[in-house]
């Protein structure tokens, strides 16, 4: 197992963070026990001389339906934690899911399977590296999750006075059109009455979450 450079190739726009510093190490250890049934669903994970962590990670926030729907906006997106895709042969076959803890201690919360928001993301950042709203700044790449409408976006977290930007991947929910760049606050004006919607059906604070997709 090695490490490996990561899919996409930011242009000076893109600032990506750093995730822990022992995490690659932590990520190859849970690569060597990996569970029956992940290991049924992903055989390439048995030779471990094929895979690759691809060390730039991705920072995970997410967003709820009742912080929207009243009013809320990006400021309120909580960080959950860090993505590091795995790739087999230069294949991505999973994704690592990274949490810290107050303390600072990292851990593996698992190998997930579906690693399209990933690949969805890098490739975001190939399209619009060269996107004229995107190089007149400077920003960090986030995924974003929206779990009660079972959305995940590529968020342009703005390091200077400009606009976060966001940007939908295939199949987006109605009212978001895919593969599109919008400001953060088109992005908000798209979602807050599907916010809404989803309060009024089931309530605060309660409102139907699924693991992050």
């Amino acid at each position: 197992m090695s490490d490996a450079s990561a899919v996409a190739t930011p242009g000076t726009a893109f600032q990506p963070v750093s995730g822990p510093a022992n995490v690659i190490q932590l990520i190859g250890t849970a690569l060597k026990k990996p569970s029956a049934n992940l290991l049924k669903t992903v055989p390439e994970l048995a030779n471990l001389a094929t895979l690759q962590v691809l060390p730039q990670p991705w920072p995970v926030y997410g967003l709820t339906a009742d912080a929207i729907a009243n009013g809320g906006g990006l400021e309120t997106a909580n960080f959950s934690g860090f993505r590091y895709l795995v790739a087999a042969s230069g294949k991505p076959v999973v994704y690592a899911d990274v949490r810290a803890d107050v303390s600072g201690a990292v851990k593996i919360n698992g190998l997930f399977t579906d690693v399209s928001g990933i690949t969805s993301a890098n490739l975001g950042l190939q399209q619009l590296a060269t996107d004229a709203r995107v190089r007149t700044g400077t920003y960090e790449p986030r995924l974003l999750s929206f779990q009660a409408l079972h959305i995940l976006v590529l968020w342009l977290k703005s390091n200077g006075p400009g606009s976060d930007l966001i940007y939908t991947f295939k199949n987006p929910p109605k009212d978001l059109e895919t593969e599109k760049l919008y400001t953060a606050a088109e992005f908000l004006n798209a979602v807050r009455p599907l916010a809404k919607d989803v309060i009024a059906t089931y309530g605060p604070p309660t409102a139907p979450a699924a693991r992050v997709p």
